[in-house]
């Protein structure tokens, strides 16, 4: 479990009598990486262990959505044709312009850790369990399936778990979590234990990335230069600049391609056409003249992830900037 709360705890803040708890989920939903986040709290540890006045998504998340678990205080059965079923699949849903307001309910214990093969089925398994426990927790992903292709439960739509591979715009498949320039997402909460005084709920703060690049050595071939997270922002303004300032001298010109992965799933790709994770253009620069900043504008992405690619006919070395905002 890779997350940030410096060995504080919430039975911390909860001894210091603090209104609110904070934390930052690093590489959130991803399933390949030994320390990726599938759960908060992590697997292996018990639920949050307080119910809470009110959860929200904090300024410096990159991810805008996930799922709560919570207790109803009490065991429901619904019936079917097998008997009595416990009613498990009802999670909270919690995004950056819908916190949960009001109080979320906490059983103490522990949701049964299952494997995570398939990585989605896995989650989807242990979020069950923690709702059929009452035990709060954060998920990246609904609890009755990966993705929303599933006939009656919408709620699914919106998986934050990280696929291993997408098809890019130029109809080459490449690995998704292990590229030069990929940014794992963050999920920072804010968990209230006070009831808060509120007037505007937080916010997201802008995401700013400015980064160097190299075209690599293959001339003309798109180099993929960055994999950033730009869950539900609302505009982004690209700037990319080759010029001798960051390496050697470059020479001729260079294009700058920018894309956006919709639907991050773990869909495997030997899954098509169900759902792979797929690639869509969103602008390019072409023939760039070295030292002349290369602009692209994108309204409304409604994306999870943006790509951006250089190609030259010879090496170039540069830096991007790129400016998400909600």
């Amino acid at each position: 479990m890779a997350y940030d709360n410096y060995g504080f705890t919430v039975e911390d803040a909860l001894a210091r009598s603090q209104d609110v708890f904070e934390v930052d989920v690093t590489e959130w939903g991803d399933t390949v990486s030994s320390s990726g986040s599938v759960r908060f709290p992590p697997l292996n540890q018990r639920g949050i262990p307080t119910s809470l006045a009110a959860i929200a998504i904090g300024p410096r998340s990159t991810i805008d959505h996930a799922w709560v678990t919570w207790s109803r205080e009490k065991d429901i059965n619904v019936p079917s044709e097998s008997g009595p079923q416990p009613l498990i699949s009802s999670a909270r849903y919690l995004s950056s312009e819908a916190p949960l307001l009001y109080t979320q309910r906490a059983a103490l214990g522990t949701a049964t850790n299952l494997p995570l093969v398939p990585p989605a089925n896995g989650v989807i398994a242990n979020e069950r369990d923690a709702m059929r426990r009452g035990t709060l927790y954060v998920y990246p992903v609904g609890p009755s399936g990966a993705f929303g292709n599933t006939p009656g439960n919408a709620e699914t739509g919106g998986s934050t778990i990280l696929p291993t591979q997408y098809v890019d715009q130029f109809n080459v498949v490449r690995p998704f979590s292990t590229v030069g320039g990929f940014e794992p997402p963050t999920l920072q909460l804010t968990l209230y234990l006070k009831p808060p005084a509120f007037g505007p709920y937080p916010k997201r703060a802008a995401l700013v990335r400015n980064t160097r690049f190299t075209s690599g050595l293959a001339p003309a071939a798109q180099h993929l230069i960055a994999l950033l997270p730009i869950y539900g922002r609302k505009h982004v303004r690209i700037q990319a600049l080759s010029s001798a300032n960051f390496g050697p001298a470059p020479t001729g010109v260079f294009s700058l391609y920018a894309g956006l992965l919709r639907n991050v799933n773990p869909t495997p790709l030997a899954s098509l056409p169900n759902a792979p994770v797929f690639e869509a253009p969103a602008g390019s620069v072409l023939a760039n003249p070295v030292g002349t900043v290369a602009t692209l504008e994108i309204t409304n992405p409604n994306a999870d992830y943006l790509s951006l690619y250089i190609a030259a006919a010879a090496n170039v070395n540069g830096a991007y900037t790129v400016v998400a905002s909600d």
